[in-house]
């Protein structure tokens, strides 16, 4: 009976070791899985640069001044015109002008041709192109008036004092200022902030000691940059 109880002993203990090799044995393996499997990921994470995101990097990887340069000669134009008896007229031809008699004493305004838009729908689609549906919007709120269709042409209203021409006659002029700097900041994915300044002078005079600075906002909208904040200061 001592014998049978001894090797009863023996074989449960046997068992017992064997039941906890074989736990160690299986946990063992599965923390060795799971080892592998986080550095194939890691090792995937390093080799691409990514895990299943977009790459910030690759997103804001475009030429934010040369987007600046192409849309905020519009924000300029209209920002500069805003600031005078003028409106927007992406350039003026200066020797077709007409006068509008007001019907009030001694008040004419003075419309020149614009040498870039035939109509005013041109006009506006051209703005679109360049400037948010709010900026744009708010714009026409008070300037709809200040633009006339005639003999084929659009007229626009236009001061004739004050101001260098070439800032304020031809957006298309305004890069070729000099001098003038484009400084991007707080660049992202679909947006990016811009300030721009420039040196130009007064009609009569050859200094250009008057500095201008716009700040604005351009932002990426359905595959298209717009300006969708600007401030003249």
């Amino acid at each position: 009976m001592k014998q049978e109880k001894g090797k009863n002993t023996i074989i449960i203990v046997l068992l017992v070791i064997v039941v906890a090799l074989v736990a160690f044995i299986v946990l063992l393996l599965t923390n060795t899985i799971n080892i592998r499997l986080n550095n194939n990921t890691n090792n995937g994470v390093e080799a691409s640069g990514k895990d299943n995101t977009v790459d910030d990097n690759d997103a804001i990887d475009y030429d934010a001044e040369a987007i600046a340069r192409e849309k905020m000669p519009v924000a300029i134009s209209l920002a500069n015109q805003e600031k005078t008896d003028s409106v927007y007229c992406g350039a003026f031809v200066d020797d077709d002008m007409i006068t509008i008699d007001t019907n009030i004493d001694y008040v004419k305004i003075i419309m020149d041709a614009s040498s870039k838009f035939k109509t005013l729908e041109e006009l506006k689609n051209h703005l679109k192109n360049n400037l948010s549906e709010e900026i744009i919007n708010n714009y026409f709120k008070t300037k709809e008036n200040s633009y006339l269709e005639k003999d084929g042409k659009l007229y626009c209203q236009r001061a004739h004092k004050g101001i260098e021409w070439i800032f304020t006659s031809n957006e298309d002029k305004i890069n070729e200022l000099n001098p003038i700097t484009y400084t991007i900041s707080n660049k992202q994915t679909n947006s990016f902030d811009i300030k721009i300044e420039a040196k130009y002078g007064f009609m009569g005079s050859t200094e250009r000691d008057q500095l201008v600075t716009i700040n604005g906002t351009i932002v990426k909208e359905n595959g298209n940059w717009l300006v969708s904040k600007y401030e003249q200061e």
